[in-house]
């Protein structure tokens, strides 16, 4: 899996539009295969020269994914008809920019716009529920026409209500019935609201619907440097074969889950320490199986 393992440009970046092709060939440099590019608004703007950061990776040979959480007003399940058709449209944008891209993954918790939290009676969550797994089966199928799978991702209680757990994740997985949706699993989030993380995982896998893997620590720090059991949830990957990628997501500062802890580790030394790390940690798992 080592071949598999991505980095977030967020590590560098606040915002999409300070994405360069320099950028791109210094992840490269570093030695990772992957990279996922967040869509944040500037970078789905029909201004930006998507082609042109498409033409550096494919230079680099390197994979991609891409990453996106819905700003509020762009909501799937809202309760206002015009929001939600704005939402598809955004979400349909985001996923012909992905495919310029040449991601073969888009990710992110788009079942609900950011910042969403209510409480729902249950009928009125089933309700809710229904409506957003139909439209999630429209994206899905848009999206399958343009070569790139959906994975959403259950995010924790502080982001949302809609869906924390991946329990919840699957069950939205199978009302929405489209075999080109599936869901990404985040061990930072996990860590948060599992009761166990690698059950969480096994869950998913069960069902073979692991589309996409974050691999970060509890603190959203280097991995391999928290509580993170990775022997454990590295050996499960491997155990059950999974094909996707291994992508690390850290924040630098002023970054949606950027820590206040001073760090004197430059950008490019933290993600070369990550990278490090799980390479050593796949090594052990490989030799142990």
């Amino acid at each position: 899996m080592s071949e598999q393992i991505g980095i977030n440009l967020w590590n560098w970046v606040n915002r999409s539009a300070e994405i360069t092709p320099d950028l791109i060939r210094r992840v490269a440099s570093l030695g990772f295969k992957v990279i996922e590019i967040p869509l944040t608004d500037p970078l789905i703007d029909p201004g930006v020269e998507g082609a042109a950061l498409a033409r550096t990776i494919e230079a680099q040979d390197l994979r991609v994914s891409t990453c996106l959480s819905p700003p509020q007003g762009y909501d799937i399940g809202a309760t206002d008809p015009e929001e939600r058709a704005r939402a598809i449209a955004y979400l349909e944008h985001a996923i012909t920019t992905s495919a310029e891209l040449r991601a073969e993954v888009m990710v992110g918790p788009f079942f609900a716009s950011g910042g969403k939290r209510i409480w729902l009676e249950k009928d009125e969550r089933e309700e809710l529920l229904a409506v957003v797994a139909g439209n999630l089966a429209q994206l899905a199928e848009f999206a399958q026409s343009h070569g790139v799978r959906l994975a959403i991702e259950p995010v924790n209680r502080y982001r949302t209500s809609i869906v924390n757990t991946a329990e919840q994740a699957l069950a939205l997985v199978a009302k929405a019935a489209h075999p080109n949706l599936g869901i990404l699993y985040d061990t930072y989030q996990a860590n948060i609201e599992e009761t166990n993380v690698t059950q969480g995982l096994r869950k998913i896998l069960d069902e073979d619907k692991l589309f996409h893997f974050h691999a970060c620590e509890n603190n959203r720090n280097i991995p391999g440097e928290g509580q993170i059991h990775w022997p454990e949830i590295l050996g499960l990957l491997e155990q059950k074969k999974y094909e996707g990628f291994l992508t690390m997501e850290l924040f630098k500062p002023g970054g949606l889950d950027a820590g206040w802890a001073y760090e004197d580790r430059t950008r490019d030394e933290i993600a070369r320490q990550g990278l490090e790390n799980l390479r050593y940690l796949l090594a052990d798992v490989d030799m142990s199986s």
